[in-house]
């Protein structure tokens, strides 16, 4: 189990894109799939699409791998980052070479394990310079 806290989080939404991409004839069908139709107050109607729900699943996990990297009690924390750093670089790699990541739902996505590397790279030497009376 406890191996298991030092996957990424943000590779369940990565697989789920996959999962999807992988059924859908093109790519950038997942940008335009209708998943269902909402009607607002104002009048206007907002059209949910699969890519939605998978950068709505990929934010919730980005939250928790920033909540992740904010614990204390990791005996591991460089083998967080590293994992972090790897799926960016996957992600990165993908989106550059591989004709089913050409969507902007796979950018987003790259984008939140971009946000997720910094932002716990941050959040650890922050923690670190305090622990030694940095600042």
């Amino acid at each position: 189990m406890r191996k298991l806290m030092n996957v990424p989080l943000l590779l369940i939404p990565y697989v789920i894109y996959h999962l999807v991409a992988v059924g859908e004839d093109k790519p950038e069908a997942i940008d335009t799939n209708e998943v269902m139709t909402i009607a607002l107050p104002s009048g206007a109607e907002w059209m949910m699409t699969t890519g939605h729900i998978v950068l709505i699943l990929g934010l919730f996990f980005l939250v928790l791998e920033i909540l992740k990297a904010t614990w204390t009690t990791s005996n591991s924390p460089i083998i967080d980052h590293v994992a972090s750093l790897a799926l960016l670089l996957l992600c990165l790699l993908e989106f550059i070479l591989a004709p089913i990541a050409g969507t902007s739902t796979f950018f987003l996505l790259t984008m939140m394990a971009l946000v997720d590397v910094v932002g716990a790279f941050m959040i650890s030497f922050t923690g670190a310079r305090r622990d030694f009376g940095g600042a």
